[in-house]
């Protein structure tokens, strides 16, 4: 009796002991399982955090900005044209006297004069009037001055434009004009004679001079080629 409940007890024990044995085992094999499907599940099917490593980054689009509003070019100024003022023609005399000439302007070297029996310059020119003694207005303008010099004797003097003058002396007498009197060129305003008494040693003349700002000049420089 004695062994055959040591023989049952045995086979309770081995029992056991064959069921904890089956027990771990399943349990080994569940934890093996799980993990296998857990490893295979994680490589194929990739976590969130994985997805989120491996997808390329998203090119967010942004809003295109509107276009800004169309602007009307603002008109260029138009230059100022400035008004265009007809310049006067050059101051141009013509000869006041058809006679030759018989002393040249002289500004800068001495003539001898025989009246005064010495050297000195000469302000104008002197021409003739011994075969035609007429004297004409050189150009248009105005009687300024008529009047008796002590030297030169009968003088007039006509104002024109810019200021010039010119200057009529050694005339015979001074009664065709008087002061305001408007003449035009060409016109007759007396005769050449020997009024003058710094130069009646010489033929009858006209004395003829031109200055401008009370410069004096050489009226060659401005008689005109067609005179």
């Amino acid at each position: 009796m004695k062994q055959k409940k040591k023989k049952q007890k045995e086979k309770i024990s081995f029992f056991k002991k064959t069921s904890y044995i089956g027990v771990l085992t399943f349990i080994v094999a569940g934890l093996i399982s799980i993990l296998s499907v857990r490893y295979a599940t994680r490589t194929l099917v990739p976590s969130e955090k994985d997805m989120s490593l491996s997808l390329p980054p998203s090119q967010a689009v942004l809003p295109t900005p509107p276009a800004p509003p169309a602007t009307t070019p603002e008109p260029e100024p138009t230059p100022e044209v400035e008004p265009v003022v007809a310049k006067p023609e050059p101051f141009q005399i013509q000869r006041p006297s058809e006679g030759d000439i018989i002393k040249p302007f002289s500004n800068d070297t001495l003539l001898y004069s025989k009246t005064l029996s010495d050297w000195r310059t000469h302000d104008g020119i002197d021409f003739s009037a011994v075969t035609d003694n007429s004297v004409f207005a050189a150009a248009d303008g105005v009687v300024e001055k008529v009047y008796h010099d002590s030297l030169m004797g009968c003088t007039i003097v006509i104002a024109h434009q810019e200021d010039f003058r010119t200057i009529y002396q050694n005339l015979t007498d001074c009664d065709a004009l008087k002061e305001g009197d408007a003449v035009t060129q060409g016109q007759k305003i007396g005769t050449g004679g020997n009024s003058a008494s710094a130069e009646l040693s010489d033929v009858p003349h006209l004395h003829f001079s031109l200055t401008q700002n009370s410069n004096t000049l050489n009226p060659l420089d401005y008689i005109s080629m067609d005179n």
